[in-house]
């Protein structure tokens, strides 16, 4: 499958995304919360929809605080991330 311009440099924002705010959670180990590549907890929450996990990233749910701590991020590359980390666990 070949990803268009903007899908891939969306892509490319989503892991760089990822990389600097959301590994520190969600790529250590931390109890409770999904790790990336992680099926089964991302399969729980995905099953709500990509909404319901936008909001989720945008404004904070239970330990999560709005938009990951990243006062500098855009809520696009909040989403991108949020797409990124989803990607790894199919």
């Amino acid at each position: 499958m070949l990803l268009s311009a903007t899908q891939l440099h969306a892509s490319e924002s989503g892991r760089a995304t990822y990389n600097e705010y959301c590994f520190i959670c969600h790529g250590t180990g931390m109890p409770d919360i999904p790790q990336f590549g992680d099926v089964e907890h991302w399969a729980s929450r995905t099953s709500k929809g990509m909404e319901a996990l936008y909001n989720a990233a945008i404004y904070g749910v239970n330990a999560m605080p709005p938009m990951g701590l990243c006062d500098d991020c855009t809520e696009e590359q909040v989403k991108a991330a949020v797409d990124y980390m989803v990607g790894s666990s199919h």
